[in-house]
């Protein structure tokens, strides 16, 4: 149906006939002043939008530029109105993208053209539709220019970026790009943004555009600059880099995480997607390095020959705790037993790090005394049980020793001193504050009981230190008591015989005779005998003691071993001559034994007769 404009509809609707011509007069003036500020055409037309796409080659002719528009027959049989497109901030396939709004009447038009025009003088134009079209064709459709044919406007080209590695390292650069007569900013650019990363080192910049343009310069702020740049489809969202583009990268950052142990060790920074070569094997005291690995957990080993570095990238090392195998003894042997982790074994393994609580076990009746260790480990304490074993990183081997020693039990120990040979009365254990009985039952020949000593004095309390069998009470502690002897002395009445035939000394003193010494089988006394004169000493009798010789007047008395009485007497006899010369002596018998001799002597009773001869 044909739509009514705003002058006929006015002019229809108004019920009063008398004043219609005075109401349309004021119809009129209004919608004159409507159209005269361009709001009527909007009343009686419908806009429409239309696109244009066109090559940017074909917008410039050497140094001059074109401008774009398109002409429209209304569709009221031979209006035209024409529109100056504008440039849209966006390309497909490459070709630059201009619009307009067209007023177009009864649902379409009767013409349709896309002019170039360069200044005011008309270059060349397409013309799509040249006869009544309906606007349904077009809007909202785009027309190239080129190809002479519409399409959607869709499918549009992805904005575009740029990116720029500093290698100059300029001030902040910026980048001026163009296609034909259309460019992103005036001369020399929009500045350049830094993406925070960098390319070998050098920072890189970016830019981005909504639509692709075909050339690009690089400059920092227009003082130097890059050569004219392709851009287009061939290098958009590539990296110019030092006048060569590549596809966009940059340096990533390998870090290299010891895990605890070792000297630090650099980052190092690679392009991504490259290598990265291998630092020098790290060291640290008590481990074995084992590699670079891409986990904490060590599980995936980095394999510097073929792995690629595509993100920064955290490398772990891998440490192999060096472990001493250390043994266990037990001093004095099977007195004690070892706990680690409280199992019950004769070894462990210990670091640096993994160290061992070690727990020495003493069988019953014995108690932990010291740690000691050798070889490669050490311990936290030698007198502290538990103790902790430390291995000592090289992984040697160690002997750790516990010693021990028998608990403290208190005994009664009974001792036979000295010349004591037979005691009786060993207890252990004893309880403190009971008494025991002890026993001295045999001695040496000659020796008797004396008293009981206790060492310590303070620990033995004896119910009589003089009998030689009694009870002792144990206090405070172990106690050992001695059995002590003590020897046997006999008394001995020394005397003459005749009395008063000679004089007695003994032990060199002056002896009365009939009066009393002593003496044992250890305790001796010299005693001697002198003949008072006219008599001679004819020997010794001894009646329960003992002499070393009868027959000699110097002899030593000694005890026969018991504690009776005992007497000892010098024997003298007369003497009835004194002769000094040669003689001949004969017995009673007449044996004609003689003897001839220079001598002093005497003579017993029993000789009869006596011849003596005189030298002259």
């Amino acid at each position: 149906m044909k739509k009514l404009n705003l002058i006929e509809w006015l002019w229809k609707t108004d019920s009063h006939e008398k004043q219609k011509p005075q109401r349309f007069a004021r119809y009129a003036a209004i919608l004159i002043m409507l159209l005269t500020l361009g709001v009527g055409q909007m009343w009686a037309d419908n806009a429409v939008t239309v696109y244009c796409a066109i090559n940017a080659s074909t917008m410039k002719s050497g140094d001059n530029c074109y401008t774009l528009k398109v002409n429209a027959n209304i569709g009221d049989g031979g209006t035209w109105r024409q529109y100056t497109m504008n440039i849209v901030d966006k390309t497909k396939n490459g070709k630059l993208i201009y619009s307009a709004t067209i007023y177009e009447k009864y649902g379409g038009v009767d013409a349709l053209q896309f002019q170039l025009y360069q200044g005011s003088t008309w270059k060349a134009q397409k013309q799509p539709y040249s006869s009544w079209t309906t606007s349904s064709t077009f809007s909202g459709k785009m027309y190239d220019y080129d190809a002479g044919s519409w399409g959607a406007y869709s499918s549009l080209d992805a904005a575009t970026t740029v990116y720029f590695v500093n290698t100059s390292s300029w001030g902040t650069p910026k980048a001026f790009a163009w296609s034909g007569c259309t460019n992103n900013a005036a001369w020399s650019g929009q500045t350049m943004t830094s993406t925070g990363k960098t390319y070998n080192g050098k920072t890189i910049y970016s830019i981005s555009f909504n639509k692709r343009f075909e050339n690009i310069i690089f400059s920092n702020n227009g003082s130097s600059q890059t050569a004219d740049q392709t851009l287009g489809s061939t290098n958009a969202g590539k990296m110019y880099d030092n006048g060569t583009w590549r596809t966009y990268n940059y340096d990533v950052t390998v870090s290299f995480n010891l895990q605890g142990h070792g000297s630090a060790i650099a980052s190092k920074t690679v392009v991504k997607g490259s290598k990265v070569t291998a630092p020098s094997d790290p060291s640290a005291s008590g481990y074995t390095f084992g590699g670079w690995y891409k986990e904490a957990g060590c599980t995936n080993a980095w394999n510097f020959s073929s792995d690629a570095v595509s993100a920064d990238t955290e490398l772990f090392a891998k440490w192999t705790e060096n472990m001493s195998t250390v043994s266990f003894v037990a001093s004095p042997t099977g007195k004690g037993t070892f706990k680690v982790g409280g199992s019950t074994v004769t070894s462990t393994t210990a670091g640096v790090t993994t160290t061992r609580s070690v727990t020495a076990v003493p069988i019953s009746g014995y108690h932990f005394v010291s740690w000691s260790i050798t070889g490669g480990a050490s311990i936290s304490s030698t007198t502290t049980n538990p103790t902790t074993v430390t291995g000592g990183g090289a992984g040697t081997a160690a002997t750790l020793t516990a010693t021990f020693e028998a608990d403290a039990v208190n005994s009664l120990t009974v001792e036979a001193g000295t010349h004591v040979t037979t005691v009786t009365g060993s207890t252990s254990p004893v309880t403190l504050g009971n008494k025991y009985a002890i026993n001295a039952t045999a001695f040496e020949t000659g020796w008797q009981f004396l008293n009981w000593t206790a060492t310590p004095a303070a620990n033995g309390v004896f119910d009589n230190a003089s009998s030689a069998s009694t009870n002792v009470t144990v206090k405070n502690g172990s106690v050992v008591v001695t059995a002590n002897a003590q020897e046997k002395m006999t008394t001995v009445t020394v005397n003459v015989n005749p009395a008063s035939t000679g004089t007695l000394t003994v032990g060199g003193a002056t002896f009365t005779p009939g009066n009393t010494t002593t003496a044992g089988v250890a305790t001796s006394r010299t005693v001697v005998a002198t003949p008072q004169p006219g008599y001679r000493f004819t020997g010794w009798t001894a009646t329960n003691c003992n002499v070393t010789s009868t027959s000699s007047a110097s002899t030593t008395l000694s005890g026969d071993g018991t504690s009776g009485d005992a007497t000892l007497v010098a024997n003298f006899a007369r003497t009835y001559a004194y002769l000094e010369g040669r003689m001949t002596v004969y017995n009673e018998e007449r044996n004609s034994e003689t003897h001839t001799a220079s001598t002093k002597g005497g003579w017993d009773e029993s000789s009869t007769r006596i011849e003596m001869e005189y030298d002259e």
